[in-house]
C-alpha cells in the first residue's frame, strides 16, 4: 500500500511538472534555428516533437499509475480433496491436503502439505513447496524421518530442492499446477490452445485440440473457468519422450473430447481489488480405449477450497532447506556444460546474482555431477575437434608419403628407361 501511495504521488508530480518539460525541450531546441525559413519548418517539427514528448510520457507516468492501481499481492490458505477412480467408475484413492498461497505480481509462492504423510497412512514427502522470483523457480520435497529410514533403500537426505529459470511448475504435482493456475498465472500470456501450460503430463502441446476460458474481468488471465479438448490418448515408453505415441479414438471422440475441466463453484473472496475463487473444482477426464466404443471417464477430481484470504503478512522468500539436502541447480554451469548437484546444510539457496558462486560451487562438491543435454553436445563436439586435430596433424605426413613413393617410382622408371637405351 505504501508503494502504490508513493508511485501515485510519482505520476501527480510528473504531470505537474510536464507543461513545463516541454517548454523547457522548446527553449533547448528553439534558438538552433537561424532564420525564418528554419524558424518555420522546425515550427511545424515542434507538433511532432511535443506529440512525442507526450506519447513518451503517457507511456512512462500512465502505466506505471495503472500498474500501481491493479497491483496483485495476497495470500490465501485453505484445504484440498483428491479423488480418484478407474475407467469402471470404482474409486480407488482420496487425499486431503492443506495449501498454502502468497502472490506479489509476478513473484509467488506456494506450500501444499500431505496430511496422510503426517499421519502416517502412507510413505512420500510430508510437503512440497514451491518459490518463483519472477524469473527462476525453486522446488522442494520434504521427507519426514519416520519415512525415510523406513524405505528401501534407505534415503540419505530430508529434503530435495532443485532451482532453474522457469515460471510455471512443470514437474510439480497436479495439485500444485491447479493451485498455480487458479491463483499465479495473473503474468502469465491468456491461455489457448497454442499456449496452454503442461497442467497435466497426458495434455502435452501436441495432444491439445482446442481451449475455451473465461477470466474473471476485475483480474484478468486468472481465470475463472477453463476447458480442455484432448486429441487422444497419449502412449510413451522407456524411451519417453521419444517414444511417445498418440493414439487417435474412433467414433464418436475422433474429434477430439474434453480432458480438462476447471471452474469456479462458489461465491468468490475480494481483497482490494483482488478476486479469487472460493471454491473450484477442477475435473481430469480419461479415454477408456478398451471399451467397444471408447467411453469418456472421470478419472481425478481436485476441489479447492479457501479459508482465508488476506494481505501478505512476509516477504517472499525461497523456502528452507530443512536437514541435509541434496539440491539440483540448473542455473550454474561450469566450463564442460555440467549442471551442479551439491548438499546443503545451512538451510540457504546459493544466489544466481552472487559472481562467485558457480566457482564456490565447483569447489565445493564437484561430485556426483550430472552431465545435461548441452554437456552431451559438447562432448560430442569435442570428439570432433579431436579428430579434426589428428587429421590436420596426419595429412602432411600422408602427403609428404605419398609425394616419396611418387618420387622413387618416378626415378626407377627413369633408371629403367637409361639401362634399355644403352
Amino acid at each position: 500500500m505504501r508503494s502504490r501511495q508513493q508511485a501515485v504521488q510519482f505520476v501527480s508530480l510528473a504531470r505537474a511538472e510536464a507543461p513545463a518539460l516541454i517548454r523547457f525541450l522548446y527553449a533547448v531546441v528553439a534558438p538552433v534555428a537561424r532564420s525564418r525559413r528554419e524558424l518555420t519548418l522546425l515550427a511545424g517539427r515542434r507538433v511532432r516533437s511535443v506529440t512525442l514528448c507526450l506519447a513518451a510520457l503517457v507511456v512512462v507516468l500512465v502505466l506505471p499509475c495503472s500498474s500501481a492501481c491493479a497491483a496483485v499481492a495476497f495470500e490465501a490458505s485453505g484445504r484440498c480433496v483428491t479423488t480418484s477412480w478407474n475407467p469402471t467408475g470404482q474409486q480407488v484413492q482420496s487425499l486431503e491436503f492443506l495449501f498454502e498461497v502468497r502472490v506479489a505480481e509476478a513473484v509467488w509462492s506456494i506450500r501444499v502439505d500431505d496430511l496422510s504423510v503426517r499421519a502416517g497412512k502412507r510413505a512420500g514427502a510430508d510437503f512440497e513447496e514451491l518459490f518463483c522470483d519472477g524469473t527462476d523457480l525453486f522446488q522442494v520435497h520434504h521427507c519426514p524421518d519416520a519415512v525415510r529410514t523406513n524405505l528401501a533403500p534407505r534415503h540419505q537426505f530430508n529434503t530435495y530442492g532443485s532451482v532453474g529459470p522457469a515460471t510455471f511448475p512443470t514437474f510439480a504435482t497436479p495439485i500444485v499446477r491447479i493451485l498455480w493456475l487458479t491463483f499465479c498465472s495473473g503474468k502469465y500470456p491468456p491461455l489457448s490452445a497454442a499456449n496452454l501450460p503442461l497442467i497435466d503430463n497426458s495434455l502435452m502441446p501436441t495432444n491439445v485440440a482446442a481451449v475455451t476460458v473465461d477470466y474473471y474481468p476485475t483480474l484478468p488471465h486468472v481465470p475463472k473457468r477453463l476447458m480442455v479438448w484432448a486429441k487422444g490418448v497419449l502412449l510413451w515408453d522407456s524411451t519417453f519422450p521419444r517414444g511417445i505415441q498418440l493414439i487417435r479414438p474412433t467414433g464418436p471422440f475422433e474429434d477430439g473430447f474434453l480432458a480438462l475441466e476447471v471452474e469456479s463453484a462458489g461465491p468468490t473472496n475480494a481483497l482490494e481489488g483482488v478476486v479469487v475463487p472460493q471454491h473450484l473444482v477442477a475435473s481430469f477426464y480419461g479415454l477408456d480405449l478398451a471399451a467397444k466404443p471408447a467411453r469418456r471417464y472421470r478419472g481425478t477430481e481436485i476441489v479447492v477450497s479457501v479459508k482465508s484470504l488476506g494481505p501478505i503478512r512476509e516477504s517472499l522468500v525461497p523456502p528452507e532447506l530443512a536437514g541435509a539436502a541434496n539440491v539440483l541447480d540448473t542455473r550454474f554451469t561450469n566450463k564442460l556444460g555440467r549442471v551442479f548437484r551439491y548438499v546443503e546444510t545451512n538451510g540457504t539457496w546459493v544466489s544466481r546474482s552472487d559472481p562467485t558462486a558457480a566457482k564456490a560451487l565447483d569447489a565445493k562438491s564437484p561430485a556426483p555431477i550430472y552431465m545435461s543435454r548441452g554437456s552431451r553436445g559438447i562432448g560430442a563436439m569435442r570428439h570432433v575437434l579431436r579428430g579434426i586435430v589428428l587429421l590436420t596433424l596426419c595429412a602432411p605426413i600422408a602427403l609428404y608419403l605419398i609425394a616419396f613413393l611418387r618420387r622413387r617410382n618416378r626415378n626407377a622408371e627413369n633408371n629403367q628407361r637409361i639401362a634399355r637405351s644403352i
